[in-house]
């Protein structure tokens, strides 16, 4: 197993990955704080909940205009994936850090 280390929305996140995913999911968290810096710089403070919340609906809606616009459905598809399983991963992590 893989440990990394990233941040969204600025903060600090460390997670296991299995070997072989750590750049799937150094890509998916790069995905979501991209969109997260988006919204805090347009809304300022926002609980970790609710930013990951608008960063993966943002992200979501991008996935689905993509499906819309006829790209590959497969690569698509297996885009999608990677992004679920990782923000399967970063909702647990949130959840422990909450309690």
């Amino acid at each position: 197993m893989a440990q990394l280390r990233f941040k969204i929305g600025n903060r600090p996140y460390e997670m296991a990955c299995e070997d072989g995913q750590e750049q799937a999911l150094q890509d998916a968290a790069a995905l979501l704080d991209a969109e997260a810096q988006t919204i805090l710089q347009g809304s300022g403070q926002l609980s970790e909940a609710r930013l990951l919340l608008f960063s993966a609906l943002i992200v979501a809606d991008k996935y689905r205009a993509l499906l819309a616009s006829g790209a590959n459905t497969t690569s698509a598809n297996d885009l999608l994936q990677d992004i679920l399983a990782s923000l399967q991963e970063i909702r647990t992590l949130a959840e422990q850090v909450a309690k």
